[in-house]
């Protein structure tokens, strides 16, 4: 499944470019992948990254998911034919975190080609806009075209790992009830939370 969130506005997001735009980004090119990373180390981009992270918390991926660690997100820029091929994402990354979810944050929209594939599901989100998917599933990134695609990429831990255990917990928690049935609703939230949750 594939979850899209907006976490700011497409100005907001225009300006995050600006500010890491003209900064010296690292050319990865391997036989799958070809684009330019921007990480947390450069000041600049530390900056950015702090506000695309306080986004994602403040939104409601962290509740939706059930979010206990995450990676420190960096910057991927995409131009001239820059790509993915498919691949899953490693089981655990960064200080341990296993990575449940991916979360790609899209800061430009004015260029084409660059979709991200999810099984068959493509996505082409709007500036200021992320989706959060599970990154075991083969995915890619289409080469680009046109233009260039800059994204923010940051890999999520739940506390409940079974995506269909977090999706029952979702149903359960938006169970309307009142009184003694709101009681009894919550009981099975909490004990399925507890026999799901790491």
């Amino acid at each position: 499944m594939i979850f899209a969130y907006r976490l700011f506005s497409e100005e907001e997001a225009r300006k995050i470019v600006e500010q890491v735009s003209t900064e010296q980004w690292e050319a990865v090119s391997t036989d799958r992948k070809r684009t330019l990373e921007l990480r947390n180390t450069n000041p600049v981009a530390a900056r950015a990254l702090d506000r695309i992270t306080k986004a994602i918390l403040a939104s409601p991926i962290p509740d939706d998911h059930f979010i206990a660690r995450f990676v420190p997100p960096k910057l991927n820029r995409y131009s001239g034919q820059g790509e993915y091929q498919s691949h899953a994402d490693r089981a655990v990354m960064g200080d341990g975190v296993r990575t449940d979810l991916a979360c790609t944050v899209f800061l430009t929209g004015d260029y084409e080609g660059g979709e991200l594939v999810v099984g068959d599901r493509s996505v082409r989100g709007k500036p200021g806009t992320c989706v959060a998917y599970e990154c075991w599933r083969p995915h890619h990134v289409a080469p680009v075209t046109r233009g260039e695609r800059i994204v923010a990429l940051t890999w999520l831990e739940s506390s409940v790992p079974i995506a269909e255990h977090r999706e029952i917990l979702n149903l359960q928690r938006s169970i309307r009830a009142e009184g003694a049935e709101l009681a009894k609703a919550s009981a099975v939230y909490e004990k399925l939370f507890k026999l799901w949750s790491r």
